[in-house]
C-alpha cells in the first residue's frame, strides 16, 4: 500500500499524495464503467464468473469500451463469444506483485480486432510495462514455459542432479 511504501523509502509522500489524488471510489458498477473506454477484469481464474463479470458490466459500459481479461490461461475466444462485442476483447496477463513486474502478456482472442491491440498496447506502455503480444493458445506463452521448467526441475530431482532445496535455490 501507499503509506507501507512511503515507510519504506520506496517512494515519496509527494507521490503517495499524487497517487491518492487520482483514485475515485464510486458505489456502483453504472458509475463504475458508464465513461470507461478500457475495462480491465480481475476475478479469480472462473470462466462462469468472469462472463458473469463482463456480463453485468457490459450492461453499462459505453458501446466503444474494450474489455480486458486479467487471465493466466481462461479461454479469451470464449470469453468474448459470450459478449456482444467479441472485437472489442482481448486479455491483458498482469504478473504478481503487479506494482513491481514489468511484464503484461497481452492475449489476441480469434475476432480480437487490431484496434483493440493498439489500444491495450498503448495503456500498457503509459503504464510503464514491457508487453508480449500472443495469440490465443492453452496456458498463453509464459505459463506454458513456466510448465516447462517446474517438469524439468521435478525430472532433475527424480533422476538424483540435485536436492529439491537446491533446485528450489536455482
Amino acid at each position: 500500500n501507499l503509506d507501507k511504501g512511503v515507510d519504506l523509502g520506496k517512494i515519496s509522500a509527494e507521490d503517495s499524495q499524487s497517487a491518492r489524488s487520482r483514485l475515485r471510489f464510486l458505489d456502483s458498477l453504472e458509475a463504475a464503467v458508464s465513461a470507461a473506454d478500457l475495462i480491465i477484469e480481475a476475478v479469480p481464474e472462473d470462466v462462469e464468473l468472469k462472463v458473469r463479470v463482463f456480463s453485468d458490466v457490459a450492461r453499462h459500459a459505453p458501446a466503444k469500451a474494450i474489455f480486458a481479461s486479467n487471465t493466466s490461461g481462461l479461454s479469451i475466444t470464449e470469453m468474448a463469444g459470450a459478449s456482444d462485442r467479441p472485437e472489442r476483447f482481448a486479455g491483458m496477463h498482469f504478473f504478481n506483485p503487479v506494482h513491481i513486474m514489468k511484464l503484461i502478456e497481452i492475449v489476441r482472442g480469434l475476432e480480437t480486432s487490431e484496434e483493440t491491440i493498439k489500444v491495450i498496447s498503448e495503456v500498457s506502455r503509459r503504464m510503464g510495462k514491457e508487453t508480449v503480444l500472443v495469440n490465443e493458445s492453452p496456458g498463453f506463452v509464459t505459463s506454458r514455459i513456466n510448465a516447462l521448467i517446474g517438469n524439468e526441475a521435478f525430472r532433475m530431482l527424480e533422476s538424483g542432479v540435485a536436492s529439491a532445496e537446491d533446485i528450489d535455490k536455482a
